[in-house]
């Protein structure tokens, strides 16, 4: 009898909706039908439908092609075709990138700059003489080809003749043996203290890592054996053709990636609270005297020509862990990262073979694109000047001749001045903040 009844309630119930949903389409059926005879008499009056809500085009403009010069797009209806419709209409697709951008286009544009200051007889200072000297070298392939891999010899034989930790810490405070500044804890740049914006500080780094970030050494993923089979690859392959077996080669890789997994373990500045950042990672020298223990960190800097600092902003409790780390026992672990890292410190600077080896395992490149297009050597050009310590002068050579006049700096400050004067006004605004709040706030616009 219960079925019987809800038997006829459910067939009730689908007889009301039925009804319901026949009534809801004829409603939207005449109204969609009166809508599109509204738009078809609008088109028929004016093939421009810019006056039309709805009317203009959205596409996806990241697309190649979807892009055409005779629709309509209209602000509203599709802000990034309408804004950069002229721009995508005449960009050029980079080949070996398969796109093309506002980005790229500048850093084409620098890089035509930058080889414009290497031609440029009237540059004739101290850094640019430098810096003509070191691209000539640099676009020699003839001579670079002719050099093989061997100019990285000598380095990675300096490190393998070191028999002490005595002659470790000789070897990483000097600037001719260890160019590329290698080490456990490593000067990084000069930067402004949190707590004293007013005063400079050096800020020590631990080093970079193989396999990219801490967590790859704490929790193993598909991402952190991409990036071990990368690092096997690219050091098996300038140790093989350095001579070493594939046993040395094995042997150098698992020493590397113990001091590695010591570094990161130990590594703790990521994760530091707002106290420690302002008072126990800002330290001078005898607070680093009191923390390095048996690392003789401060023999190290002092060798590099650091004796007169006396402010540091250092992962204080990585540097404490060093002494674990630094004896006899782990000497040839420590030389293996130090031979990795060299490794990888240079690995551009070689010949055609080569170079042409790691832009095929570190950079982005269309499949079957054979050579460097204009967007990968802007790139890869100045990653190469980066390497080799020479950027902070190529940086000022460039200023010296593109921004000779204040027309630029002025549109700058011009736009800085914009920026801070909406942001005073958003914070003007807020009526959650009292106004020693936006005082304060404003100040440091």
């Amino acid at each position: 009898m219960i079925a019987d009844k809800w038997n006829v309630i459910r067939k009730t119930t689908s007889v009301i909706l039925l009804t319901a949903l026949i009534l809801m389409s004829s409603g939207c059926g005449n109204k969609d039908s009166e809508a599109r005879k509204d738009i078809s008499s609008q088109e028929a009056e004016s093939t421009d439908l810019s006056a039309v809500p709805g009317g203009g085009k959205w596409v996806d403009s990241d697309v190649s092609g979807m892009v055409k010069a005779e629709d309509n797009y209209r602000l509203q209806d599709d802000f990034a075709a309408a804004v950069n419709k002229d721009y995508i209409l005449s960009a050029v697709m980079d080949p070996a990138y398969e796109e093309a951008s506002i980005v790229l286009d500048a850093s084409k544009l620098v890089y035509e700059r930058c080889m414009a200051i290497a031609s440029d007889d009237t540059m004739t200072d101290d850094n640019a003489l430098k810096y003509k000297a070191l691209v000539k070298l640099h676009s020699n392939w003839d001579e670079r080809n002719k050099l093989g891999v061997e100019p990285i010899k000598k380095y990675i034989s300096d490190i393998q003749s070191i028999s002490s930790i005595s002659e470790l810490t000789e070897y990483q405070g000097s600037t001719e043996r260890n160019p590329f500044c290698l080490g456990l804890l490593i000067p990084g740049s000069v930067e402004v203290q949190k707590q004293f914006p007013d005063k400079s500080t050096l800020n020590l780094i631990s080093p970079g890592l193989s396999l990219g970030s801490v967590s790859s050494y704490v929790e193993y993923t598909g991402k952190t054996l991409s990036a071990k089979e990368r690092c096997d690859e690219v050091i098996g392959y300038y140790l093989g053709r350095l001579g070493f077996s594939e046993k040395e080669i094995k042997d150098t890789l698992k020493g590397n990636y113990r001091i590695e997994t010591f570094i990161a373990r130990n590594s703790n500045i990521d994760y530091f609270n707002v106290k420690e950042m302002f008072t126990q990672a800002q330290s001078n020298r005898e607070g680093i005297h009191a923390l390095q223990g048996d690392y003789p960190l401060l023999q190290i800097l002092d060798s590099r020509g650091f004796s007169g600092c006396d402010s540091f902003y250092v992962d204080y409790s990585y540097l404490r862990s060093l002494s674990e780390i630094y004896t006899e026992k782990n000497l040839k672990d420590i030389k293996s990262f130090l031979i990795v890292h060299t490794i990888d410190s240079t690995k551009y600077l070689f010949d055609s073979e080569s170079y042409e080896k790691m832009v095929a395992l570190y950079t982005q490149s269309a499949k079957g694109h054979e050579g460097f297009s204009d967007g990968q050597l802007s790139v890869l050009f100045r990653n190469d000047m980066k390497i080799c310590g020479f950027l902070p002068l190529l940086d000022t050579l460039y200023l010296e001749k593109y921004f000779k006049d204040s027309e630029k700096t002025d549109q700058v400050k011009e736009l800085t001045d914009a920026l801070i004067k909406a942001y005073s006004q958003i914070l003007d605004e807020e009526d959650w903040m009292s106004d020693d709040t936006k005082s304060a706030a404003k100040e440091k616009l």
